[in-house]
């Protein structure tokens, strides 16, 4: 009987232990903002494998309609957990750094950065009609 009990207990824990971790994290969505200065997203990068040099820093207006290439990105994004849909409109800071050891050359990494240094992007994208873009 206490057998029973016992793996009635652990089953019932188990149970309530899934629940709790699935309201934690709905989905796999991202929870909680990064927030990183200008100096830390190198190492951002860096700590993801990727041997980056800065290329250039830019003022961008987030479209507040997405169509071709800025739907491809809020689309990919969306899949690694960054909403850029809640930042329409928004201007933010795009920071592009050449990859230095992907493989094939014309590889860039773009990290779109609020005001408020809020990292709502971090892609690696291949400038070229049939290139790509995938989170980093």
């Amino acid at each position: 009987m206490k057998k029973k009990i016992a793996v009635l207990l652990t089953i019932s824990a188990v149970i309530a232990g899934i629940y709790f971790l699935s309201l934690r994290n709905p989905g796999g969505v991202r929870e909680e903002r990064l927030v990183l200065s200008e100096y830390q997203l190198e190492p951002y990068l860096n700590i993801r494998g990727w041997k980056v040099t800065p290329l250039s820093t830019e003022t961008v207006r987030i479209p507040q309609q997405f169509t071709g290439s800025f739907k491809t990105l809020a689309d990919e994004m969306k899949k690694s957990g960054f909403d850029l849909e809640s930042h329409k409109g928004e201007e933010v800071t795009r920071y592009t750094y050449t990859v230095e050891n992907y493989g094939e050359s014309g590889i860039t990494a773009q990290l779109l950065v609020t005001s408020e240094n809020e990292l709502i992007s971090a892609a690696l994208i291949q400038q070229k009609p049939d290139g790509f873009i995938k989170s980093v």
